[in-house]
C-alpha cells in the first residue's frame, strides 16, 4: 500500500468511528444498545480479572486506608438494679381503659375535586 492510500484508509476508520458514537448517542438507539454495552463491558473486565483471582482481605484494605489508632478499651455497662422488695414494686393499675368511640354509619368528606395527572390542570 502507498502512504497516502494508507491515510486515506486510517481517516475513513476515524470517521465511521465518530459516525458510530454519534449515532449511538441518539436516545432511541442508546435506550436499545447501552444494556448491551454494559454487558461487553463488564465482561471485558471479567475476562481481565477474573474474581477466582483477586482475594479480599478486609484488615489490608482497613490498614491502608485508616491511621493506626489505639484499639478502643471496652467501656463496662452500669449495673442493672435489683429489686428484691415485692413492697417496692408498683402493682399494675385496676383501672379498666375506656372502650373506643363507636365508628359513624356514614362519613361525607368535601373539599375535593379531580385532579389533572398529565400536568397541563387549570
Amino acid at each position: 500500500m502507498r502512504p497516502r492510500s494508507l491515510i486515506i484508509l486510517i481517516l475513513i476508520l476515524i470517521g465511521v468511528c465518530l459516525l458510530g458514537v454519534v449515532v449511538y448517542n441518539l436516545p432511541p438507539v442508546n435506550a436499545r444498545l447501552a444494556w448491551r454495552v454494559e454487558a461487553l463491558r463488564d465482561e471485558i473486565k471479567y475476562r481481565l480479572n477474573p474474581p477466582e483471582e483477586a482475594v479480599f482481605v478486609p484488615q489490608q484494605v482497613v490498614d491502608a486506608t485508616l491511621p493506626p489508632t489505639a484499639a478502643p478499651s471496652p467501656t463496662p455497662l452500669p449495673p442493672t438494679p435489683t429489686n428484691t422488695d415485692p413492697a417496692a414494686t408498683p402493682e399494675p393499675s385496676a383501672t379498666p381503659t375506656p372502650p373506643p368511640n363507636p365508628l359513624p354509619p356514614a362519613v361525607a368528606l368535601g373539599g375535593g375535586g379531580d385532579v389533572d395527572q398529565a400536568g397541563g390542570g387549570n
